[in-house]
């Protein structure tokens, strides 16, 4: 009898305890409220305590910023953010981070969001590590060494700079989503169309990129090549990458080797749904002194095309628009994006886009007389597409060229 109630005895002490343990914890589960802050603004608010901590997104951050951490001080000026102390994680806040700055008997803490200059780099190149691309490391290394030795011929010497080729991978819109968050890169190489930048990234041209051009060819694959800034370097390095990688000079493209049996150009042979193209807007740049493009130039090119519709039996409408030469390129995009159907722009310069705000889906170089200036895709009709390549056969170009 005596060992039974000696066991009841202990049974009840240790449920005591294990009652006056859990009372403890409770006592000691005290919930506070993480309320973020960014710039100013309410963003969002999350409950924490010594059980739960809160996952949170990370802010966006402005154009040429970066996101550093959530800090509790309340104000700070722009050349101090680099040296404010943040919480130890930018995707989590924990009960530890906060419970010692609560006021009195608050429960709320606020956390405000800290964004600091991205380190500006000499040339940052970003390259679509993807199946997409074909692209491998060993092309990029011999990209670099391309690169490098076109700094020294430009009078640049590439090994004192701050020059960084990073790849990227996972599906578009990841991608582009890193490279926004680096806030960095300057040039993009491998990835799609504008078109695609949009659809899967939601980028817009104007806001998340300057320019876009087609047929680079770094690996056996056409891709684009995206410049993302507006530096002297960026521009220069932009264009040379046009120049190495262009698909005519491409490495490993055929030439036929007898001179007597050339290779039909593919500008003949129009996509099948080309017929279905009910017209057809080309517009020309006529400030021929910048452009070199005159009227002459002009009625050989449209005598000239109407012959070669002719010859592959279409019969679209087509409108040859002249462009006032008064208008300056800002004025020249404001009309061209206003009227929304042109298919091609001819004699525009290469700030078409970053001047004149015109969306390229390819662009070439061109010679107009003696200036050296583009041609421009701009719709994704099959017949813009024909006509476009086309323009570039040598037949169509000595049209422009001046005469003997």
């Amino acid at each position: 009898m005596k060992k039974h109630l000696i066991a009841a005895f202990v049974v009840t002490v240790m449920c005591l305890v294990g009652l006056m343990g859990c009372s403890a914890a409770k006592a000691l589960e005290k919930d506070l409220q993480a309320v973020l802050n960014v710039d100013g603004e309410y963003y969002d608010c999350y409950t924490v305590n010594i059980f739960n901590n809160a996952v949170v997104p990370e802010p966006e951050a402005p154009s040429g910023k970066t996101f550093k951490g959530w800090t509790l001080l309340e104000s700070w000026s722009e050349e101090e953010a680099d040296s404010v102390p943040v919480i130890a994680n930018k995707a989590l806040v924990r009960y530890d981070d906060i419970k010692d700055y609560v006021v009195g008997n608050e429960t709320s803490v606020t956390l405000h969001a800290v964004f600091v200059p991205v380190p500006r780099r000499d040339l940052v190149i970003a390259w679509y590590n993807n199946n997409n691309s074909k692209i491998t490391e060993e092309q990029m290394q011999d990209f670099e060494t391309r690169l490098y030795a076109y700094l020294k011929s430009a009078n640049y010497t590439p090994e004192s700079m701050d020059i960084v080729i990073r790849g990227y991978m996972g599906q578009v819109g990841d991608s582009c989503s890193a490279i926004k968050k680096d806030g960095d890169v300057d040039i993009m190489v491998g990835w799609s169309t504008a078109s695609n930048l949009n659809t899967q990234a939601s980028w817009e041209q104007g806001k998340d990129y300057i320019d876009i051009v087609g047929k680079i060819r770094i690996s056996e694959k056409d891709r684009y090549a995206t410049r993302l800034t507006d530096t002297e370097l960026s521009k220069l390095v932009f264009d040379w990458i046009q120049d190495e990688y262009g698909a005519e000079e491409a490495e490993g493209e055929e030439t036929p080797t007898n001179p007597e049996v050339s290779k039909e150009p593919e500008a003949t042979k129009a996509p099948e749904n080309v017929a279905e193209a009910k017209k057809l807007v080309i517009g020309w740049y006529a400030k021929t002194s910048t452009t070199g493009i005159t009227q002459e130039m002009m009625a050989g090119f449209e005598t000239m095309l109407a012959a070669y519709l002719a010859e592959l039996n279409l019969n679209p409408e087509v409108e040859i628009r002249e462009i006032s030469g008064d208008l300056g390129v800002a004025a020249v995009g404001e009309l061209v994006n206003t009227a929304g159907d042109y298919d091609i722009l001819m004699g525009m310069g290469k700030n078409i886009t970053s001047t004149g705000g015109i969306e390229t889906v390819e662009k070439a170089d061109y010679q107009f007389g003696p200036e050296s200036r583009n041609i421009a895709l701009l719709s994704g009709s099959p017949i813009g597409k024909t006509i476009f390549d086309w323009l570039q056969t040598e037949e169509v170009k000595a049209v422009f060229l001046p005469a003997n």
